[in-house]
This record gives structure tokens, sequence and C-alpha cells, in this order.
């Protein structure tokens, strides 16, 4: 009877905890999803939040990159092309939003699809006159299909433990009152 009673409160004790962290989630995922309008109505909240890809992009002097190599932050993280108009008007806010949260734990990349590479990438962004957005690139497409970029521009939103949250596809005013509450809300 006594190697019983620590067992069954062992028991008892795990299914508490795990029953309270799925209420937390679900709550989290609820709150999350009070998020899907105006510049957001696209958001796609993932309730399994699965972990992100480890497919490598690479940055223009050609070192490879993952969304794992930012874990600890919440990333943002759009695929673009040059070509992409709506992504043309998005890339200014997606400079001011990295901007307004430079001394906060998100960070905001961009990954191009673009195959010319750079080639092509730095005209367009002296062009639109954005100057100070982190540019990589996945000129094989792999990565893009793999976290489902099924139109362009598509923005993930990876959370600090490298689990994915959310996917917009789609644009959005990057730099809105929303989208900062949005992603204050996932720390």
């Amino acid at each position: 009877m006594k190697l019983y009673t620590p067992l069954l409160m062992l028991i008892t004790l795990v299914v508490f905890f795990s029953s309270y962290n799925f209420k937390n989630k679900s709550q989290f995922i609820d709150d999350l999803k009070e998020y899907s309008f105006g510049t957001l109505a696209n958001l796609e909240i993932f309730e399994d939040q699965p972990a992100a890809p480890r497919t490598s992009f690479k940055d223009r002097e050609g070192n490879n990159f993952s969304l794992h190599s930012f874990t600890g932050k919440i990333i943002v993280a759009n695929f673009w092309a040059t070509w992409c108009v709506p992504c043309r008007v998005e890339m200014p806010d997606l400079e001011k939003l990295a901007r307004l949260v430079a001394n906060e734990n998100i960070k905001v990349i961009t990954i191009s699809i673009d195959r010319k590479g750079f080639e092509v990438i730095d005209p367009f962004l002296n062009d639109i006159g954005v100057e100070e957005l982190e540019v990589y690139l996945d000129q094989s497409n792999r990565l893009s299909l793999e976290v489902g970029a099924i139109g362009l521009p598509t923005t993930l939103i990876i959370g600090p433990s490298g689990k994915m949250v959310a996917r917009l596809v789609g644009p959005a005013k990057w730099d809105s009152g929303q989208v900062l509450s949005f992603l204050n809300k996932i720390q």
C-alpha cells in the first residue's frame, strides 16, 4: 500500500498539471484568435504550434541560417519577391515594425524567394526606400513551401521556443497598434 500512495499522488499531479497546461494553451489560442480582424483578418493561428522547419536560407554573404537561428525571440518572418505588388507596399511597414521593436524580444526578418538573388533584391529595396530590413534569400523556394506560403506575401510568426504560432497570407499594416498588441500577447 505504501508503494501505491506515492505513485497515485504522482499520477494525480501529472493529470492536474497537464490539464492546467491545456487550459492555459487553449486560452492563449483563444486570446490570439481575437486579433483575426482588420489588417490581420486572414491570420491563421496554429493550435498545435508545430516546430518551425530547420531548412536553411542565406544572408547576402552566403552564410546559412534557419528559423531556429533566432530562437529565444519572437520572429516575424516575411516571405516575399520583387515581382510581388503587395510586397512592394508592405515592405516599408515591415521596416517601421523592425524599428519599433528593435529593443524588444521581437525580430523582423524578410526572406525573398527571388531566383536571381540580391542582383534583383538590392535595386528593388533601393527603389522603395527600404534600407534597414534584414533580408535573407530562399532561392530554392523550399522553406517557403514548407511553411505553407501559398501566396505572397506570407508572414510566419514564430514564438521564442521556435514553434510556429501563426501565419498570414497576404499583406498587412505591420506597424499598426493591432499588430504590436498581437506580438506582445505572444511574449
